[in-house]
């Protein structure tokens, strides 16, 4: 049960991506301790806004290995978009800068997050 004011998503697919050379489809630099969620549009809506507002933090329920030093964390900040074809709808996708074999490496896991509406 979450705690009023809160959403929890079971068991949704997360995976990692890496730079790009461009800012996040919120119109920032990506940073790690970001991630993207699909946009309403992927998922049978409309339109291009993210499927959870940008700004949000999600708090997972494991702890997920950073590159760069950063090491584990378990909280990102909702700030980018992408199309995660065919992930659960609430799937997020974590910044993992320019570490792409870390993010291949990452592959695709099953994780369960909270955050507050």
């Amino acid at each position: 049960i979450s705690p009023l004011g809160s959403v929890t998503k079971k068991n949704q697919d997360s995976t990692a991506y890496n730079w790009t050379g461009n800012k996040t489809a919120n119109g920032n630099w990506p940073v790690l301790g970001i991630c993207a969620v699909h946009r309403k549009k992927d998922i049978g809506g409309s339109g291009n806004s993210p499927v959870i507002p940008f700004g949000t933090t999600l708090k997972t329920d494991k702890d997920i290995w950073l590159p760069d030093g950063v090491g584990y964390k378990s909280s990102f900040n909702v700030d980018d978009t992408g199309s995660g074809p065919k992930k659960t709808d609430y799937w997020i996708d974590i910044y993992y800068s320019k570490d792409t074999k870390a993010a291949i490496n990452y592959g695709v896991v099953k994780l369960s997050y909270t955050y507050s509406t």
